[in-house]
């Protein structure tokens, strides 16, 4: 009875660490697209009072800051 017992701990604390060894890597992706998204809004704002160029499948479209896009 005991010997069923230890398992039955083993097996739920070993569920328990892959559960929680995923939610920590959930949560480093989760950080690291967060990271990205505000290094590209960086980069975006600096490119503010230029012209940017943005694809779009096959097409270009370049963007005057100042003006209407072309």
């Amino acid at each position: 009875m005991n010997q069923s017992r230890l398992e039955l701990v083993l097996h739920i604390s070993h569920r328990l660490a892959l559960g929680f060894l995923d939610l920590l890597k959930t949560s480093f992706i989760v950080i690291l697209i967060i990271f990205m998204a505000k290094r590209q809004v960086r980069s975006a704002k600096a490119c503010v009072g230029s012209t940017a160029v943005v694809h779009f499948g096959n097409n270009m479209l370049t963007w005057d800051f100042d003006n209407n896009p072309t």
